[in-house]
């Protein structure tokens, strides 16, 4: 893929194939957040004649090893108590009448906990210590680092964003740090609205930056309901280096360059960045760009009208004797200048590799 900026956008041509809606398919989680003792999932139903169900677990292989934790209803989110501590939410169907449960989606990190960092526009910032709604940050920026902060001290932090627009990035997220935008007044798990648009990130002290810089080198970031937006003055929306990173429910658009990037430069750490229900559309560049060791996982993302491509993954490598992953399922390409998905795979190009590193593309 090309390097350069883009000028005007592309506009989105409408899509002559919509998807059938609810699909069996297309359905499974689509946001996640925590608190103290409590976990919204947000998700997309299979439709009639299917059940759906939550499975949950403290390690990601064995969420789908035991009984379902909650059946589901005809809403399009649950709120419900859970332990303090990492937690991993999958969601299975299963044809009515049927007994066996099928995992759909991607299974989804988060962490309830005590240390809960808050962030609203309209907070006063003479009382501002973040630690609860009526004491929040009213600075982006400054509830990032605070998360940061807490997370050192208490393995991980989640920062809870209530919905406005926020113009003092770059917003640098650190080790450990989740955080969760679309809360509205009051911070109410069950009002939240992660896919509403509502926390927008729309500026920075430079436009030649990213908006969003993950460069923590943690196993354990998120990103969740949020909208970043360069208004086709910004360079760069997402960031991600050499750190693990879900990004759910989350927008970037409107960037002169990618609305999103990925790269390692330790290629002997095998990073996992998930995308989950995500827009990545309308940038001068390519949507997103990857390059590194990386398992790549896309679930039910759009990427539309970027000027290059709608995902460039030059290069994905593998170390010897490793196995990396590159999962893209449910998701959307369409109108792009370029490729809809461009993936190169490769040995990486610093050290001596041994041979037998293999790829699972699906």
């Amino acid at each position: 893929g090309g390097s350069g900026g883009g000028g005007g956008q592309t506009p989105i041509v409408p899509d002559p194939l919509p998807p059938q809606s609810p699909s069996p398919a297309l359905s499974g989680l689509v946001a996640l957040a925590a608190g103290d003792g409590i976990i919204r999932a947000d998700f997309a139903l299979p439709g009639a004649n299917f059940e759906a169900a939550l499975f949950t677990a403290t390690v990601r292989s064995a969420v789908f090893g035991g009984p379902a934790a909650h059946i589901l209803a005809t809403a399009d989110h649950l709120v419900f108590s859970s332990p303090n501590g990492t937690t991993f939410v999958g969601m299975g169907i299963r044809a009515a009448g049927t007994s066996s449960w099928t995992q759909v989606g991607e299974i989804l990190r988060c962490r309830p906990t005590t240390t809960n960092i808050y962030v609203d526009p309209t907070a006063d910032p003479s009382i501002a210590n973040g630690q609860s709604p009526a004491t929040a940050f009213n600075n982006l920026a400054q509830g990032f680092f605070a998360a940061a902060a807490a997370a050192s001290f208490s393995a991980g932090a989640n920062l809870l964003i209530r919905a406005g627009d926020y113009t003092n990035g770059p917003f640098p997220v650190g080790p450990d740090v989740h955080a969760y935008g679309g809360f509205q007044d009051g911070f109410d798990f069950e009002d939240r609205d992660p896919r509403g648009g509502g926390t927008r990130l729309i500026n920075a002290s430079d436009p030649a930056r990213m908006i969003v810089d993950v460069l923590s080198g943690g196993d354990d970031s998120v990103l969740d309901g949020m909208v970043v937006d360069g208004g086709n003055v910004f360079t760069e929306g997402i960031d991600v280096t050499d750190s693990d990173c879900e990004i759910r429910s989350v927008t970037s658009r409107r960037m002169l360059d990618r609305g999103s990037r990925v790269r390692t430069f330790d290629f002997t750490t095998r990073r996992l960045v998930l995308m989950v229900a995500c827009d990545i559309s309308e940038n001068g560049n390519d949507g997103l760009g990857v390059n590194g060791v990386v398992d790549l996982k896309i679930d039910r993302c759009t990427f539309n009208a970027n000027q290059q491509e709608g995902i460039d993954a030059d290069d994905l490598y593998v170390n010897g004797s490793d196995a990396a992953q590159c999962f893209v399922r449910g998701s959307r390409f369409f109108g792009n200048g370029l490729d809809g998905l461009d993936i190169d795979l490769a040995a990486p190009p610093a050290a001596p590799q041994s041979p037998g590193g293999t790829f699972d593309v699906r």
